[in-house]
């Protein structure tokens, strides 16, 4: 064998050493059940739960903030806008 034929030529894997490199295991709940997936599956699983827990706290939070300034304006009748409460001449 020349060595350009040997460049493309690849060796059978090694089955041992294959195994060795297999995905590891976790385990996930899901519908009240322990299921053992991949690790990079159950990753994915906390990645995604994690993703809507986060956008929930945001929209959470956001309306809290949204219902105080709005509160906060109710409360003594008038909306002023930031121009007009620096404006003496407006009141």
């Amino acid at each position: 064998m020349n060595s350009l034929t040997k460049m493309f030529v690849r060796n059978p894997p090694n089955t041992f050493y294959l195994n060795r490199l297999s995905m590891a295991k976790d385990v996930i709940k899901t519908n009240g059940q322990d299921t053992v997936v991949r690790e990079d599956t159950a990753k994915g699983f906390r990645g995604v739960n994690w993703a809507i827990l986060s956008i929930a706290g945001f929209i959470l939070i956001t309306g809290i903030l949204f219902l105080l300034f709005f509160m906060g304006s109710v409360q003594d009748g008038k909306v002023e806008t930031p121009s007009s409460l620096q404006n003496s001449n407006s009141r």
